[in-house]
């Protein structure tokens, strides 16, 4: 944790979002000239483990070039995807199909992402209420002070403990007794520690489902997208059988 405002932290996420951009951008114009997408979806959910797994190795020294590199591979494995498995499912259902399947995949969509933050959410505080007491012991603050300074962040005052930026020193100069604060610095970086421990913790959620994501990816059938028509080795058009030449195989739009 770097003490940054909330204005800083978002904008530390770019590296993330241009990850994203790129790679949905790139993987759309090959999924449109080629018509394989297995390929994609494969490549760019191993990357996102990969960039899952190593966001799971965030502490409170990890340097922020070094952070943007792990966001911005994890950004290059989540694009391809957005775009890719709305084309997948768009293209294996019958046209008088379409509305319903689209519907679906985003309805589904949305409720993975409202239990995934939930579970995150859940992990998120129970791992940072279990790790500020080693963290702040660590710090050198005596173990009864920590012991009361968890139950602090634990039981309702994580909120204000857990407000990890510029305003946390001022917090806590403020509600801390006088007897404790020449303790603050030490404090300051427990807490910050102990967050950066259950931020990482929450990459695991992410990797796991990126695991099982790939998992499944594996048996996925390519089928041809919709509005392209595969025509077989040896279908000659008009021109080619007047040349007397083969037509190689090709993708051409569909009507």
């Amino acid at each position: 944790m770097k003490g940054v405002s909330p204005t800083e932290s978002g904008l530390q996420t770019l590296a993330l979002l241009g990850g994203v951009i790129i790679s949905s951008i790139v993987s759309g114009a090959i999924i449109s000239r080629t018509g394989k997408y297995k390929a994609i979806i494969v490549g760019a959910l191993a990357l996102m483990a990969l960039g899952l797994w190593l966001l799971t190795h965030i502490d409170d020294t990890t340097e922020m070039p070094l952070l943007w590199i792990w966001m911005f591979v994890t950004g290059m494995g989540i694009g391809p995807t957005l775009a890719a498995f709305t084309i997948v499912v768009q293209s294996a259902v019958p046209f008088d199909k379409l509305g319903v399947a689209t519907s679906n995949l985003t309805f589904f969509r949305q409720v993975g992402g409202s239990i995934g933050l939930a579970i995150t959410g859940t992990i998120f505080g129970q791992v940072l209420a279990d790790s500020v007491v080693p963290s702040l012991v660590r710090q050198g603050i005596p173990a009864e002070i920590a012991g009361g300074l968890g139950q602090f962040a634990g039981g309702g005052g994580g909120g204000e403990v857990g407000q990890v930026g510029q305003d946390l020193r001022t917090t806590l100069a403020t509600a801390l007794p006088t007897e404790l604060q020449g303790f603050l610095d030490q404090i300051v970086n427990g807490v910050f520690d102990a967050f950066s421990q259950a931020v990482a913790a929450t990459f695991w959620v992410g990797l796991v489902a990126a695991l099982a994501a790939l998992a499944v990816s594996l048996f996925l059938p390519e089928v041809p997208l919709r509005g392209m028509v595969r025509r077989p080795k040896g279908t000659a058009d008009a021109g080619s059988s007047a040349r007397g030449q083969p037509e190689p195989e090709v993708i051409a739009p569909g009507i």
